[in-house]
């Protein structure tokens, strides 16, 4: 599933990442939106 949305964002321009998956699950939006963030930034 990565692989297809990262093929289908890459004319965009878009940078997808998979976000960690015991922040998910622990429900830590804190952390997500953090390094979602961190991905902004670097792009």
């Amino acid at each position: 599933m990565l692989k297809n949305l990262a093929e289908k964002a890459a004319p965009l321009n878009i940078p997808v990442q998979p976000i960690n998956a015991m922040d998910y699950g622990m429900q830590r939006g804190d952390n997500v939106l953090d390094y979602a963030l961190s991905l902004i930034e670097a792009h």
